[in-house]
């Protein structure tokens, strides 16, 4: 179960890194993929950083 987690956390990273490369990470709903994908990971600090890099944030998305 765990080995299957880091697994998924590992994919998860790769994909985040390839929405970057495509430009895409400004989309609205990439960026809030991306930090539910982290929190739901346990990965607390990586989702601040995507909240805090995303264009146009605002605090309706912060409760999301």
């Amino acid at each position: 179960m765990v080995v299957q987690a880091i697994g998924i956390s590992v994919k998860g990273v790769q994909l985040h890194g390839s929405l970057v490369k495509m430009g895409l990470e400004e989309a609205v709903f990439i960026g809030n993929f991306l930090i539910h994908f982290y929190a739901e990971c346990g990965h607390l600090d990586y989702a601040q950083k995507v909240f805090d890099e995303m264009l146009g944030r605002n605090t309706c998305r912060g409760l999301v």
